[in-house]
This record gives structure tokens, C-alpha cells and sequence, in this order.
């Protein structure tokens, strides 16, 4: 027995995993996951036993293969059971033994049952339990002699002896483990030769099997039966109807012998055990030509053929490792379909080319595989179509993707070790990353042209037949099985340097995983925090019950510590030209899985360009180009596909939030905000991130993420600073601590905070107060954007120059460090420093500022209220003062896709209701005196602060604004003379005019936390008391308005001058409609509220009438009216009469008549006998209109008759509507 190679195996699976027994190691009693792994790791070490150390009971093989043969071993902790319905057809996809480990030595005699219970399908169960106490008459105690010496050990074999079926005891006394290891040797040697001769037992019951079916879309296939079941019935399908397919005629004489599946299974079998020679004559019984064309045209047990071929791949692979003369003697070890074939004339292929049979046995493989792929109406409608029922013997998904891995696997071990030897035949057997390859920075073009020339295998036939694994069917496939795919494929890529395509397989990898960790995350409801063994192993990972700790208290230097999403997306953001060299954040945690990651893959994009130039000087420059502000906000050359490069951030973003990974969020929305332009989406999700990512890391911010060229212009005046800010983007840019940065003169600036409008350029004025006469040189402004650093902005007097590189070498990081080493740049912030422009600034003696004293207390107001607020400003110079004085409330302007109307609702409320006023806006202050500003102020939700600025100073006014009444449902009903005459007399007003009346109500509800009585007045006053929580409807009758047509459609007028902006939408008459009625009606009626302590108004503008309320507030120029008796009798034609006038002008009239029985949809439960309900005048011949048509009641009922008229007015783009009042008709 030898343990495995040096190298990590923690790669790629092995090639040869066929040709493994695999061993699930579980734990047979309680144990610490540090223990169990301790006495796993011992198990671990034996990866092969000799032949000649396993006791069988079937006679040995032949000599040289006996005596030099190898039982190899595969032993797993965690299993998945989804690809079990591979067997037998592929027999390593299942636990052939099951191994319990435990440390004490009582209660263990049921385990072994319990195991066999737990996985039936497993040929041996043991347990082991290893004696680790230190008692001399319970094994051999090794005894520490004056020279530090221990006894050598004298092995007893009847220690270990079972103490009940299945169990074992093992002496683990020693401190050298010499008994452990000489004990499990023994144990295991036993294991193996019972788990083989199971193995045996089962093939040689095997009956006609059936090719496994595998369902595509997550649906689990049932489990295969165990072992001692396992005897299938031949399906009733014939072997013609799978050929027609394909187009071909076949007759029953072509018919293959029908023990082809078990001599299949059979060779696998002995190949597992070990028995190469009788594997290799098996698989030639059947490796026939004849088969060879029965398989490619797709007919009965193809996909059986082309598994045998894997099979005679990995035996012959396995062959070739042990050599000597076990390889040598060997029977049929030319490759059996070679043409012309005769054993008696044909020598083997020579052993330094052995590997091209190898590789053709795989193509031919793959191209069988790939015929009998199931068309596209299968995958889609797998649970129907692939049934055991279906005729047709298709290749299942996995077992086509695993084979082109594993001819991938084999071609890139040798390409890595330079031909077939040692190097690679170890490689094929215990898998991983070859290291050669695994050098932690990529090959050089002269490197990967040696390799391919002394290897005879390029580089790109390594990445196609990888990328044949691509299949349609893949993301059908169940998540594990994709990421069984995907993970070495992308291994692969990046060994290979195919930068690209590897970025793109790690993308649809870190999709892969992201859902099963948000799925096992919701499943399990606990904290998600995945720590994963590897980045490379992504499929052994443990989840943490405890909460999840601080970021910067994972463990440091590992590479994959976290979710391997974020790693994945990281390197796919450099491979798509994202730069990451200057991370978006600052003060993330170094021990972050973010900014490991981050430092690694740069330092393998990078290290290599500057060591080879700068020596070991350059391996000091990757720390600095991070951490270095004029890296990450120097200009970048446009790389890539910006359209990918942003939908591959927002997918990160979205998996980092369903992994609740805020600091994630953060830094790939902070990426985006610096790749392209930001949306109010994206700072809102910032928004909800950044504070949460701030309680793992506290002091997290974002770098400026602001336009780069958002400073235009500086100009001095009056003591004052006159910057113009231009915000090119659609979202408004809010600036926090604004002041202006120069040299020269101790001055003091006062921060002061802005907003500039999007799509728009703003001018802002900072004050300089001197502390000296003097000139002072202005540089530039600071500013601070939200959740960000400070940063100066520049008037630069160039442009940096910007270079396109073609290929990855075009990346912005690439590019950054080719011009570092080709300037061989030593001060890094220097060399970036661009030249900018300064203004020279004469500022005469210093004055004290004016000091504002506002009210200490914050304004409390309900909602509609208003209250004045005097402020005093004081001043403490001995010359008078000139005091300028403006507000801001930090309403936000309105936003670049605003419509007419909100753009006037906005203007509207800044001229009728701002929310605070100042008078005056000048004063003038004596020296010594103090002066007072009226500041009026007026409740509106959401307004918190109001900030006065007098002269340089600026002080905040705190409110605190409490909802007051709420106002929802408008609702325009009309009504009949008689009942508006008595709603009249009820409110006490005069009697109305006769004609036609609606009445308008609207639900109000008091949200404050006092009684407040709302008043109403709209001709007619109404008073109504709510309680605090209380709701009430209140309602009043009024006339419709006198409105034109024209008045109706006129366009929507703006309050202010503002730049004309040609609206992306038009609208239509009937909103123009609404919007004037609107207009019309809050302007007839006010609304207030009042309690102990205050009034204020009732927001009546968020009240919009409906386009059936239209018709009804306005008194219509056009009148309808509907006649027809007050009483039908049902089932009976009645004949009603509508009337039109005033009509003058109209072009077009459709009249249209609609009977409602109830609730009922108009129309229902009655018929038009004459077979329609409209009728349409075009062009109009007179003013007025009359028609009588003809109507049947179905049911008895009161029934209501209206009439509609649909007109056409000059210049109008769409029909007028008008009402008539409903007539009601009894129907008995």
C-alpha cells in the first residue's frame, strides 16, 4: 500500500474514478467533527491495496497482473444519491462500502445493521472503533526508553478481532500510530476482499439491463433496487423502431447479442477489482465493428457501447501506470477497433503513444454519446417522454457531460506533463490540478507552445472537448449534477488561460450556486454564513447554525473562507474588463472573503507583468495601486461589452441580496455606480445595504462615485466662490459638506450642502472668510456624495490621454500596469496627478461673520399647519452688515422623466404651499445690533429641516411634522332635483336653481393622535368631528362646472420658466380632461382642519376624478336624454326614444344604449332585438338627433335605461363622452 502523491488532489476528480471502490466515511457514534476528521485522514492515507494483500475467494488472476495488480480506493464523507440510477451501467456512481468510524468500543454492535438500513445499495458495512485508552493489558503499549526511543511494535492480530458482525476494535495507543496504521491495513485488506466478492456475486445474477433514464428538470428519478433485486426485465420495444430515427432500415438479423450490457458491467466490475486482464478481454468481446456502426447509427445499445469504450480508456490508462510486465503480457491491448485489426499481425501501439488509443477510444465515445442525445421535445417534456415504456435508448444528460470532462481530464494531464509518463499516469489516477499547471499565475505563450510541442496536444482541443459538456440539456439538470459539470469545467478554462470563456462558466457556475445556498438557506432558516472547503471543491461545504460572526473575523489566507459566488463573480468582473485593481469601497476588513479574493486575482492577472520587470519591487506594487484614490478615479479606456459588464454586476447584486451578503451588495453596486450611470434603484438599494454592511464592517464607505467632470467652472466674486455644477445624469446628485480648497491664506470655508437637479447645471455660491489679507490660490471643491469619502473635484487644464489596447491586454488594469512599467513610475500619485487649473484670489481684511441664533427647540406641526419662526442675526463687527438671506427645504426636484402634470403639480406647490418662506430676504444689521427674519413655515410630511443662509453662515431649523387628515376614494354621483333640493335645506343653504346636480364626496380619516374637527367649504359649509383614528365620508351636492370643449383640452401650462424639454409622452384628451376638471373643482372647494391648539389645510389635490367622473362635473353643452315608459313586462319588446342635443360643430355621434338590471354588467338579462346596442351618425346632417330602438327585459326587476353619446369634436383626437340621467323601468 503507498499513499497518494504529494500534490493537492482537492481539484479535478481523478480519471480513473471508475476503476475506484468508493468508501463513505460516516461517523458510527458522536464525535467532534476535529476527531472524526483526525480518524478519517488515518483511513484516507491507504488510496490502494496490493492484489496479493486481498482475501478472495474466486481464484487469482494470472501472475503478472496478480502480482503487481492494485485495488484502488476512493474514500468520501458526503455522497449524493441523485446519480445513483447510473447503475450499473456506470457502477462508480454509487457507495460500494460503507466504513463507521467511532472511539469508543460499547453500544456498537447494532450500528452495522443500522448502516445497511441507511444504504442498502452499499456491498460491505464495517464499523471501526479505535481504543485509545491507555491501559497496558488492552494492547501494546510502546514504552519511551532513556534515549527517546520508543519499542518497536509487535503487531497481534487477534486484538483487532470482530467483537460482533461488522465490528471492529483498534488498538490506538501508540504516539508513533504504527499499531493504528498496521491494523487498518489489515481491516481494510479484509473489507475490500468481502466488498469484491459481493461485487461478484451481484454481476453474475445480473439479467438484461435497462439504459438508465434520467429526468431533466429536478424531478428526482426513483432510487435503483438493492443489490440482491437488482434483476431487470428486458423492455418490449424493438430494436427497429430506435433506428428509425435516424433514418435507417434495420433488419432482426442486425441485432446485437443481448448479454452486450452485462458483459459490460461484468468488465467494469473486474476492472474495479482490480483484475485488468479479464477486463480488457471483456471489453474486446464486445468492442466490435459491427457494434461500432450499430452505435453510431443510433441503434440498441449504443449508449452501452460507447460506456464500454470509457471503460477500455481507464483500464488501459490503469494498465499503463502499474507497466512492467502486468502491461507488457497483457492480452487485447490494441485498441480493438483498429481497422484491419489481427492479434496475429498487429503488435500493441508502443507505450510513449498509447495514449492516442486512449483518446480515440473517447472520441469515438463522445460521438456515440452525442448521437444519442435526446432531441429538444424530450428535455422539455422529460417526465413524459423518457419513460421506461419509451423505445428509444438515449444518452443521459450527466453520463455526456462527464465524459467529455473526462476526456478533457485526460488530455490536459498530459498536456501538462509533456507526454505519457509517470507524471501524468499519476495524475490520471489521483486527479487534481496538475502542477505545472497550478503555478498561481498563468502560462506564457512560449510556455504553452513548449507543452503542446513535447506533448503532442494543444491547448485548444484540451478547451473544445471541455466545452462539448455545454450541451442545452445542462441547466435542465438537477443543481448538483450541473455543479458536478460546470465546477471542473471551469477549472479547466482556467488552467488553460481561456480568460473568457471561464469568466462566462463561473458566471452560470455562481448562478448555480447561489440558488442552492438561498434554497438550503430558507429551507434550514438559520443565519447564512457557508464556509467552503475550496474554491476548487465546491461540493463539500458545511452550514453554520451559530450567528453569523464579524467580517473581519474570518480566518485570514483562505482563499474561498465564504460563499465562492462572490469569488466567481469577482474573477468574472475581471475577465469581462470591470477593473478591480482600486476596490469601490474603502476600509473594507483585509480578512473579508471580498477583498481576499479581490487581492488574489489580481495578484495572479498582475504579479508576473511587474516581478519580470521590476523584479522584486514590483511584487510592493499591488498593495498600492489598491489603497491608492488617483488609481481609482483616473480615467479608463472603454473595454468589453458594457451592456454584459452591467447585467453581470446586477446579477451579483441580486445574489448577494438573496444570500443577505450586504457588504456584497455594496461593493458590486458601488461597481456599477462606477461603470455606468446610476439609477434611483441602485442608490436605493445602496441605501438599504451600506447601513447593514456597516454592522460587519463599521467603517465601510463607498469612494466618490459621482461624474468626473461635475465641476465646470470657479469664479471669484464679492468674496464668494461661484462654482457651476453639471449633473449629466438622470437622478438628482444631493452634496454634503461643500467648501471650497485652495493655498496661500489660512481662510475658513463653511461647508455648506446642496442638490443639484438631474440633467442640469447649477451654480453655487461658497464664502471665504480670511483670517488675513492676502491672495488665496482656489484649487478646487470638496465635496462628499452620500455613504462616500471626501473628495476634491478639479478644473483640469487636459484631458488624460487614454489608450485602446485590443485583447485582454486592453483591461483597464492591464493597461495601468503596462504604463507603470513602460514609465517606470516611481511616485505612483505624482504620475497620475493631472494638471489643473487654480484661480488666484485677492481677499481683503477679515470680518467676523453675521451669527444666526435660531429657536433651540424643534417646530413641531401637524400636517397642513403653518407657523412663524423669528430668528435673530447678530452682528459682532464694528461695520454695518448687508445680510443676504434664502432657505432650502431639501424638497428634491422633480426627476428627468417627469410628466407635465407632475412637473406642475411640483411648481404648483412651490408658489401656493412652499413649505417655508422668509421676509426679508436682505437685512441689514448694525454694527453690534441684532436684526430679525420672519420665517413662515408649513407642515408637510416627509419635510424634516428647513436650513436658513445668511451671508456665509448657515443654520438648520429642526421640524417634526406629524400626519393630520388623510384623504382618499373621490366619488361623483348624480343626483335628481329633489334630492339635491333636500340636501340643501338639510346644510341650511339656499335653495338651488332647478337643473341638474351630482354629488361629490371623498373618504377622510384623522391619523393624528388628537380629536380635529374638518371643515368644508364649497358653496355650502360642512363640519364634521373626527376622533383621533376615526374615518368619516363626507359629501356635498354642487352644480356641474361650466367647461368648454376647448377648455378641456388645452395644454397643461408651466408655472416657472424652466428650459423646454420635449416630453417623452403625450397626453391624451381625456387626462388633459381630468386635469382641468380637477382644477376646476379644488378651486371651488377648501378644506380645512382645527383643534385646541392649531389649524392647517386638508390636501384635497391628491383627488383625481375619474374619466366617468368627467362627464358629471361638467355641465355637458351636448344633452341626452332617454324616453321609454316607467313599466315593461318581461320577455316583451319595448321601444325607447333618445334624444341628442346641441350638437353644433360635432363631426361624428355613436349613441349607445345600456340597460343594468342590479349589480349586474350592463347588457346582462337583456337583448336588443334589432341586434345592436350603438348606432353611429358621420357626417351629422343637423344639430340634433333622434333614435328609437327596440329593447327586451329577460328578468323581472327595477331596471335602470341610460344612453351614452360618443362625439367627435374638430381637433380632437379621441370621442367626448356624454350621460344621460338613467330612467327606471319596473319589469314584472
Amino acid at each position: 500500500m503507498a499513499a497518494a502523491p504529494t500534490f493537492s488532489a482537492g481539484g479535478m476528480p481523478s480519471f480513473c474514478a471508475p476503476a475506484k471502490i468508493k468508501i463513505l466515511l460516516v461517523p458510527a457514534a458522536p464525535l467532534e467533527q476535529a476527531e472524526f476528521e483526525r480518524w478519517s485522514s488515518v483511513v484516507r492515507a491507504f488510496e490502494h491495496i496490493q492484489l496479493t494483500d486481498v482475501p478472495r475467494t474466486r481464484p487469482p488472476p494470472r501472475a503478472p497482473v496478480y502480482e503487481q495488480g492494485e485495488v484502488h480506493l476512493s474514500f468520501v464523507t458526503t455522497h449524493d444519491s441523485a446519480s445513483a440510477y447510473l447503475a450499473p451501467f456506470q457502477l462508480h456512481h454509487v457507495v460500494h462500502g460503507v466504513l463507521g468510524l467511532a472511539t469508543h468500543t460499547t453500544a456498537l454492535e447494532r450500528v452495522p445493521r443500522l448502516l445497511s438500513e441507511a444504504y442498502p445499495h452499499a456491498f460491505a458495512h464495517r464499523v471501526w472503533a479505535f481504543d485509545v485508552r491507555k491501559a497496558p493489558e488492552h494492547g501494546d503499549m510502546a514504552i519511551e526508553h532513556d534515549d527517546g526511543v520508543d519499542d518497536a511494535f509487535v503487531p497481534q492480530s487477534d486484538l483487532c478481532r470482530a467483537r460482533a458482525p461488522g465490528v471492529h476494535v483498534v488498538p490506538a495507543v501508540r504516539r508513533d500510530a504504527q499499531d493504528v496504521r498496521w491494523y487498518v491495513r489489515q481491516l481494510l485488506a479484509d473489507m475490500i476482499g468481502s466488498l469484491l466478492d459481493q461485487l461478484d456475486h451481484y454481476v453474475a445474477h445480473l439479467d438484461e439491463l435497462e439504459t438508465p433514464r434520467e429526468t431533466l428538470r429536478g424531478a428526482a428519478p426513483p432510487p435503483p433496487p438493492p443489490p440482491s433485486e437488482m434483476r431487470l426485465v428486458p423492455r418490449k420495444s424493438t430494436v427497429a423502431t430506435a433506428s428509425k430515427i435516424f433514418g435507417l432500415k434495420k433488419s432482426s438479423a442486425d441485432k446485437p447479442a443481448p448479454s452486450l450490457r452485462v458483459v459490460k458491467v461484468k468488465a467494469d466490475a473486474a476492472m474495479m477489482s482490480g483484475y485488468l486482464w479479464d477486463a480488457l478481454e471483456l471489453y474486446d468481446s464486445i468492442l466490435t465493428h459491427a457494434g461500432r456502426e450499430r452505435a453510431l447509427a443510433g441503434g440498441h445499445d449504443a449508449v452501452w457501447f460507447a460506456g464500454a469504450l470509457e471503460g477500455w480508456a481507464v483500464t488501459r490508462a490503469v494498465l499503463s501506470r502499474i507497466g512492467g510486465e502486468a502491461a507488457a503480457q497483457a492480452p487485447c491491448l490494441l485498441y480493438p477497433l483498429t481497422p484491419g485489426k489481427d492479434k496475429d499481425t498487429h503488435d500493441p501501439t508502443p507505450e510513449p503513444l498509447a495514449w492516442r488509443d486512449v483518446a480515440e477510444a473517447y472520441s469515438l465515445a463522445l460521438a456515440i454519446y452525442r448521437q444519442c442525445l435526446a432531441p429538444p421535445h424530450v428535455q422539455l417534456e422529460a417526465l413524459r417522454s423518457m419513460t421506461n415504456e419509451t423505445s428509444r435508448d438515449y444518452t443521459p444528460p450527466y453520463v455526456y457531460a462527464n465524459a467529455c470532462l473526462q476526456y478533457a481530464r485526460f488530455l490536459l494531464a498530459i498536456f501538462a506533463s509533456g507526454g505519457w509518463n509517470a507524471d501524468a499516469h499519476d495524475q490520471l489516477m489521483y486527479g487534481g490540478d496538475p502542477p505545472a499547471l497550478d503555478t498561481g499565475v498563468p502560462l506564457t505563450f512560449s510556455e504553452q507552445a513548449h507543452l503542446a510541442a513535447v506533448s503532442g496536444i494543444y491547448r485548444h482541443e484540451i478547451a473544445a472537448a471541455a466545452s462539448a459538456a455545454l450541451t442545452p440539456s445542462l441547466p435542465l439538470l438537477v443543481p448538483t449534477d450541473q455543479l458536478r459539470i460546470l465546477a471542473p469545467l471551469h477549472r479547466i478554462c482556467t488552467l488553460l488561460s481561456y480568460t473568457r470563456l471561464a469568466a462566462h462558466i463561473g458566471r452560470v457556475l455562481g448562478t448555480v450556486v447561489c440558488s442552492m445556498l438561498a434554497r438550503t438557506l430558507r429551507t434550514r432558516s438559520i443565519t447564512p454564513h457557508v464556509a467552503w472547503d475550496s474554491v476548487r471543491d465546491m461540493l463539500r461545504w458545511h452550514t453554520h447554525t451559530t450567528t453569523m460572526p464579524r467580517a473581519d473575523a474570518l480566518p485570514t489566507g483562505v482563499f474561498a473562507s465564504a460563499n465562492p459566488a462572490l469569488v466567481l463573480g469577482i474573477a468574472a468582473c475581471d475577465a469581462y474588463g470591470i477593473d478591480i485593481l482600486a476596490s469601490p469601497l474603502v476600509h473594507v476588513p483585509p480578512t473579508h472573503i471580498l477583498e481576499i479574493a479581490r487581492q488574489r486575482i489580481c495578484a495572479y492577472a498582475y504579479t508576473d507583468m511587474l516581478t519580470s520587470a521590476l523584479g522584486d519591487d514590483g511584487r510592493r506594487w499591488l498593495p498600492r495601486l489598491s489603497d491608492s484614490a488617483a488609481v481609482a478615479y483616473r480615467p479608463r479606456a472603454p473595454f468589453g461589452w458594457h451592456d454584459l459588464q452591467v447585467q453581470l454586476l446586477q446579477d451579483l447584486v441580486v445574489q448577494c441580496e438573496a444570500l443577505d451578503e450586504p457588504l456584497g451588495q455594496v461593493f458590486f453596486a458601488a461597481l456599477l455606480l462606477r461603470h455606468t450611470r446610476p439609477t434611483a434603484a441602485i442608490l436605493d438599494g445602496l441605501r438599504h445595504a451600506l447601513p447593514r454592511a456597516q454592522t460587519y464592517a463599521p467603517h465601510v464607505q463607498l469612494r466618490y462615485w459621482g461624474p468626473p467632470d461635475l465641476l465646470r467652472s470657479m469664479q471669484w466674486h464679492a468674496g464668494c466662490v461661484h462654482v457651476s455644477l453639471c449633473n449629466p445624469w438622470p437622478i438628482p446628485l444631493p452634496l454634503y459638506d461643500v467648501h471650497a480648497v485652495g493655498a496661500g491664506l489660512d481662510v475658513s470655508t463653511p461647508a455648506v450642502q446642496a442638490v443639484v437637479p438631474p440633467h442640469c447645471l447649477h451654480t453655487l455660491q461658497l464664502h471665504v472668510v480670511p483670517q488675513a489679507p492676502g491672495t488665496w490660490h482656489l484649487h478646487g471643491v470638496r465635496v462628499r456624495l452620500w455613504g462616500a469619502e471626501a473628495h476634491t473635484l478639479h478644473i483640469h487644464d487636459r484631458d488624460a490621454p487614454v489608450r485602446c489596447v485590443a485583447g485582454l491586454l486592453g483591461r483597464p488594469g492591464a493597461q495601468l500596469v503596462q504604463w507603470i512599467i513602460q514609465s517606470r513610475v516611481r511616485d505612483l500619485n505624482q504620475a497620475l496627478e493631472r494638471p489643473h487649473a487654480s484661480l488666484a484670489c485677492a481677499l481683503g481684511a477679515p470680518r467676523a461673520p453675521c451669527h444666526i441664533r435660531p429657536p433651540t427647540s424643534v417646530v413641531l406641526l401637524l400636517d397642513g399647519a403653518s407657523e412663524h419662526v423669528r430668528v435673530a442675526l447678530h452682528n459682532p463687527s464694528d461695520a454695518p452688515m448687508d445680510v443676504p438671506c434664502s432657505l432650502d427645504d431639501g424638497q428634491p426636484p422633480p426627476h428627468r422623466e417627469a410628466s407635465e402634470i407632475e412637473l406642475y403639480e411640483h411648481e404648483w406647490l412651490a408658489q401656493h404651499e412652499p413649505v417655508a418662506t422668509i421676509h426679508p430676504t436682505h437685512v441689514s444689521v448694525a454694527p453690534h445690533a441684532t436684526a430679525y427674519v420672519d420665517v413662515h413655515v408649513r407642515g408637510r410630511t416627509g419635510c424634516d429641516w428647513v436650513r436658513l443662509q445668511a451671508g456665509a453662515q448657515v443654520a438648520t431649523l429642526p421640524l417634526c411634522v406629524e400626519p393630520s387628515v388623510t384623504t382618499s376614494d373621490l366619488s361623483v354621483e348624480r343626483i335628481s332635483d329633489a334630492s339635491a333640493q333636500r340636501l340643501f335645506a338639510a346644510l341650511q343653504a339656499p335653495a338651488p336653481q332647478p337643473g341638474p346636480y351630482v354629488l361629490v364626496s371623498f373618504h377622510a380619516r384623522n391619523v393624528s393622535t388628537s380629536s380635529l374637527r374638518v371643515c368644508i367649504d364649497a358653496g355650502v359649509r360642512i363640519e364634521r368631528t373626527l376622533p383621533s383614528g376615526e374615518s368619516a365620508r363626507i359629501a356635498w351636492p354642487m352644480a356641474p362646472m361650466t367647461l368648454t370643449h376647448a377648455d378641456l383640452v388645452r395644454p397643461i401650462p408651466a408655472l416657472c420658466e424652466r428650459q423646454y424639454v420635449v416630453p417623452k409622452t403625450t397626453l391624451s384628451d381625456a387626462a388633459k380632461a381630468q386635469f382641468w376638471v380637477r382644477e376646476a373643482l379644488w378651486q371651488r372647494v377648501r378644506a380645512t382642519w382645527t383643534n385646541a391648539e392649531a389649524q392647517g389645510d386638508v390636501h384635497l389635490r391628491a383627488l383625481w376624478p375619474s374619466n366617468a367622473h368627467v362627464p358629471l362635473l361638467v355641465a355637458p353643452r351636448v344633452h341626452v336624454d332617454v324616453h321609454m315608459d316607467s313599466a315593461a313586462a318581461a320577455d316583451t319588446v319595448v321601444r325607447p326614444t333618445i334624444r341628442v342635443h346641441g350638437l353644433e360643430g360635432a363631426q361624428s355621434v355613436r349613441l349607445r344604449i345600456e340597460p343594468r338590471l342590479g349589480t349586474d354588467a350592463p347588457r346582462m338579462h337583456a337583448m336588443a332585438p334589432e341586434g345592436a346596442w350603438d348606432r353611429t351618425w358621420s357626417p351629422l346632417a343637423s344639430t340634433e338627433l333622434e333614435w328609437t330602438t327596440s329593447l327586451c327585459f329577460l328578468s323581472e326587476g327595477l331596471w335602470l335605461v341610460g344612453a351614452y353619446a360618443h362625439v367627435i369634436w374638430p381637433n380632437a383626437t379621441e370621442p367626448h363622452l356624454y350621460a344621460s340621467t338613467a330612467v327606471q323601468v319596473d319589469v314584472t
